[in-house]
């Protein structure tokens, strides 16, 4: 069957993530496509990291609505959450999980903020083994 069979869509909570999962949502819908969510925190800096549970209970309230919000549309959901390197992290599950299209939301970063770090839209464009929607999130 032609068209998206299999989305992935990188997941932090923000605006543009919550942007990025409704379109992606019906991009699934329209194509009978399943949906998979990978949302990715920040590696702990030590090997005990007290903030990485509860990093990970603010993304629960989120991630339930995504799955609901797919119940809604009876579109095939999965989630999983990872810790490390975002951009590395979304480009791992791209070329590992045979994706159609994989989407992300944009964060506006700030100008020195963007030059130290860069970009994870940029790095997954760059070097994704699938096509790549970039979302805007809403003003």
């Amino acid at each position: 069957m032609p068209g998206f069979q299999k989305i992935l869509v990188g997941f932090d909570g923000s605006k543009g993530a919550e942007a990025a999962f409704e379109l992606a949502l019906e991009i699934a819908g329209r194509f009978g496509a399943s949906l998979e969510v990978l949302a990715i925190l920040p590696s702990p800096m030590t090997d005990w990291d007290p903030a990485s549970p509860e990093e990970r209970e603010l993304l629960r309230a989120p991630l339930e609505r995504c799955a609901a919000r797919a119940r809604e549309k009876k579109v095939p959901f999965t989630e999983r959450i990872q810790t490390g390197d975002a951009a590395r992290r979304l480009l791992e599950a791209a070329r590992h999980g045979q994706y159609d299209l994989l989407v992300i939301g944009r964060r506006r970063l700030a100008r020195a903020a963007y030059w130290i770090l860069g970009s994870v839209s940029e790095q997954v464009i760059r070097h994704s083994p699938c096509p790549v929607l970039v979302v805007e999130p809403s003003p």
